[in-house]
């Protein structure tokens, strides 16, 4: 089925908030190297400590530090980083102090704050992702803007939608 958008323009106003950022970091999180180590970890480290717990029931120490540690890196050390990260990036932003308005049409997405303004044309954006609360629009493989899905309409949500699967750029 193909949907072709024509629309003269999708306008909408947002405010991003540190929950907003917040969920850039814990998906871009996701994607790293460190987070794919842990991971890794998991798999291989816990059945490792395992088989040493079994084999050499004298070494359990070693057991329950290596699960204590990956515990800790995994419910304590990456949760701080990501909201001290989220925090400092939203406080020291000045951006995301005020609203931004966004006009949205087939050729162009047009991005105004307080203190800035920008123009690109759909072929210079790189990858739109749609998480949970939010869409991420890259300008680059780094850079994306933050758009709220709360601060959007259900009508004007779905025209964004349908026109970024028409240029075909979700999820690059």
């Amino acid at each position: 089925r193909i949907i072709t958008v024509i629309m003269k323009e999708i306008t909408f106003t947002i405010k991003v908030s540190s929950k907003d950022v917040k969920e850039s970091y814990i998906y871009h999180m996701k994607k790293s190297f460190s987070y794919k180590l842990v991971k890794i970890a998991m798999f291989t480290l816990i059945p490792l400590c395992f088989i040493i717990f079994i084999t050499n029931p004298k070494e359990q120490w070693i057991f329950g530090f290596l699960v204590l540690l990956y515990i800790l890196l995994l419910f304590v050390f990456f949760p701080y980083l990501i909201n001290k990260r989220a925090n400092d990036n939203y406080n020291t932003e000045k951006g995301f102090e005020s609203t931004i308005n966004y006009v949205v049409n087939n050729e162009e997405i047009i991005v105004k704050g307080n203190s800035f303004e920008s123009k690109n044309t759909w072929d210079l954006i790189y990858q739109t992702v749609e998480l949970k609360n939010i869409f991420l629009i890259y300008t680059n493989k780094i850079a994306a803007s933050i758009i709220p899905k709360n601060c959007i309409d259900e009508e004007t949500l779905e025209a964004f939608r349908e026109l970024i699967k028409q240029k075909q750029l979700s999820n690059k």
